[in-house]
Order: C-alpha cells, then structure tokens, then sequence
C-alpha cells in the first residue's frame, strides 16, 4: 500500500463519518462541551488515519512476529537438550512452533 492509497482510503473513511455527508460525525470535549471536529482536526484524523493503515500494511507483520514467537527461554532449554543431551524432541517441536509463526505473520509483499 503506498501513502496515497492510505490517505485515498482514510479521506474516504472519514468524510462519510462527517454529520455534512450523513454520518455521525466525529467530536472533541473542549471546556465541558462536545463540538463536532472542525476542518483542521478532520484533516489531522486523516492523517493518522493513513499513518494507521501504512503501518497495518508495511509494519505489523514484524510487531506481531515478534509477540508470537516462542519466549528465548523455550529456545534455550530445546536447544541445550539438543546440542547437550542430543534429545531433539523440544527442538522439533520449536522449530514447528517457529515456522508457524511465521507463515502466520508473513512480510508484506
């Protein structure tokens, strides 16, 4: 996805949320009272809206990896038992646990 495909989707996305076009707007608190965004925080929520979806599509798959991989503990402990002990049982099954993650998280194309 690029930054103009994003922005595309995020203008879209929030125009139809502005009260103007029929949707139910988007509001700030500001001094005890609740007022519709007004022209410059629509455009800000533009902005990070894009930002979002550039990270969703280019960025995420490494942050989730990273959450989702086996803990160093279970790789150090299969691993030892491997080298050391030459049971391979817990490496096996990393390595399945490994690869799962990441067929389930791949790279952005």
């Amino acid at each position: 996805m690029t930054l103009e495909e994003a922005t595309a989707l995020a203008q879209a996305e929030v125009d139809a949320k502005k009260t103007d076009n029929g949707g139910e707007g988007m509001w700030a608190q500001v001094n005890n009272e609740r007022r519709e965004f007004n022209k410059s925080e629509y455009d800000q929520a533009v902005i990070d809206s894009a930002n979002q979806k550039m990270f969703e599509a280019n960025d995420k798959w490494a942050q989730d990896r990273a959450q989702a991989y086996p803990s160093q503990i279970a790789f150090i402990e299969a691993y030892t038992e491997k080298e050391i002990l030459g049971e391979s049982a817990k490496w096996d099954a990393y390595v399945v646990d490994y690869e799962k993650v990441r067929s389930d998280n791949p790279k952005p194309e």
